[in-house]
């Protein structure tokens, strides 16, 4: 059967640190130290600007900067989403809408394999509209589509972001599954048969994704 390299751009995952270089699309290094981008930490790549203006977002920049990587070893037929344009086409509803069903079974999946998430806890987080960073959410509508939440900052790699304390609801497409449950619903999305990864995502990550794809969105392991 036909093959397709297809590569998608985590462009909802939040700004999680300040790298001390980026690299601008003529493959030229530059230093971070006066520009500021930390008022952007916690914020979806997506809707973080272009450190150099020349894109129109963070996410972008750096998708393209990849491409070309890929493109100097001698690939050139691939596929590139988006994961911003996949929420907002409903790609992951079906996902979103099969995990916040099953709450109970997915609490109990998770405290298994991390006993610093409590049985209620909801693998989602919502963009607030006030301050457009990503908050973890109270509840859930399902009929209407919608999720609550208290913009209270985030804990994000030992650090927290501010929040801005606001309070309400979103649409389920102003948010994004958390990365346990966004990789393996892109196994579904794109019907993935193969994906490497490094060794270090081997024993944990990937073992444990692998059960979550069983149990909760009922497809097959991948390898």
């Amino acid at each position: 059967g036909n093959v397709k390299f297809i590569h998608t751009s985590d462009d909802r995952d939040p700004l999680k640190d300040i790298p001390t270089r980026i690299m601008d699309l003529d493959s030229r290094w530059h230093e971070t130290k006066n520009l500021d981008l930390e008022k952007f930490l916690g914020m979806p790549l997506c809707r973080v600007p272009d450190p150099f203006g020349c894109c129109p977002s963070w996410s972008e920049h750096f998708t393209k900067v990849w491409v070309e990587g890929i493109k100097a070893i001698g690939i050139e037929d691939m596929e590139i989403y988006y994961n911003d344009n996949l929420y907002k086409q409903g790609k992951f509803e079906p996902y979103i809408k099969t995990i916040f069903e099953n709450r109970e079974k997915v609490g109990e999946i998770v405290t298994k394999f991390q006993q610093t998430k409590h049985e209620n806890y909801i693998p989602f987080d919502a963009i607030c509209p006030n301050c457009g960073r990503l908050a973890n959410i109270d509840g859930f509508d399902l009929n209407n589509r919608t999720v609550k939440f208290k913009c209270g900052g985030k804990e994000i790699k030992k650090k927290k972001t501010e929040g801005c304390g606001y309070e309400g609801e979103a649409g389920i497409a102003e948010g994004k599954l958390q990365w346990r449950y966004e990789w393996p619903a892109q196994w579904g999305i794109f019907n993935t048969t193969y994906e490497p990864f490094g060794k270090d995502h081997f024993e944990g990550s990937w073992k444990k994704r692998c059960r979550q794809v069983k149990e909760m969105f009922m497809l097959r392991r991948i390898f």
